[in-house]
Order: C-alpha cells, then sequence, then structure tokens
C-alpha cells in the first residue's frame, strides 16, 4: 500500500496506535519509507508499511478502517 504526502494514517507505535499525517514519503530500492507527524506534534521517521517488529509502521488494515469510518460518519 502506498500513501501520498497529506494522507492520514494509522501508525503502531510501541505496541500503541496513533493518528498522524504523511509528511514527507522515501523511496527505497525496494520499499517507501514515510515521515509521519502524529496529531501530539511527534514526528517519526522512516516509517515503513506493515512492519511489525518496527517501533513505528503504518498499518494499513486499522488505516483503511479508519479512512472508512470516517467518510461513513
Amino acid at each position: 500500500m502506498s500513501y501520498s504526502i497529506g494522507s492520514t494514517v494509522v501508525v503502531r507505535v510501541f505496541k500503541g496506535f496513533q493518528v498522524g499525517n504523511v509528511i514527507d514519503k522515501m523511496p527505497t530500492k525496494t520499499d517507501v519509507k514515510y515521515i509521519v507527524e502524529m496529531e501530539n506534534g511527534n514526528v517519526h521517521e522512516n516509517v515503513f508499511v506493515d512492519i511489525k517488529e518496527a517501533d513505528a509502521s503504518i498499518d494499513s488494515n486499522i488505516t483503511t478502517s479508519f479512512i472508512k469510518s470516517e467518510t461513513n460518519g
């Protein structure tokens, strides 16, 4: 899954979840890494999608559910 700058995403941070916005993205050889600014103002760099072992990672399934629930009210 790929996200554009300005996209709202749900990030797994140390076994919890936080909502944030993508503020930058950089391609790597095999993937894309993101910089995400969280609602509380913290910025996480080198954030990949669905990497459960990472300290911070975008959860694509929860992000999709969150976006749908926001859209449908």
